[in-house]
């Protein structure tokens, strides 16, 4: 979590892009259940995730 890059504190964007990746999945998986979807703050677009993915395919380990 202390993990940084030219200065920039990369280990606490990963901990907070893997939660916001968490929130989406859950998002995603209440949805197909029929359930009510909690709010999409802070989730993770699909979009967003794809970058991620292009840049480390282990980005947000299961």
């Amino acid at each position: 979590m202390n993990a940084t890059y030219q200065g920039y504190r990369v280990g606490i964007f990963l901990k907070n892009a893997r939660a916001a990746a968490r929130r989406a999945a859950e998002n995603e998986q209440r949805h197909s259940e029929g359930l009510p979807v909690r709010s999409a703050a802070g989730a993770l677009s699909e979009e967003r995730r794809e970058q991620l993915e292009e840049i480390d395919p282990s980005w947000c380990p299961a």
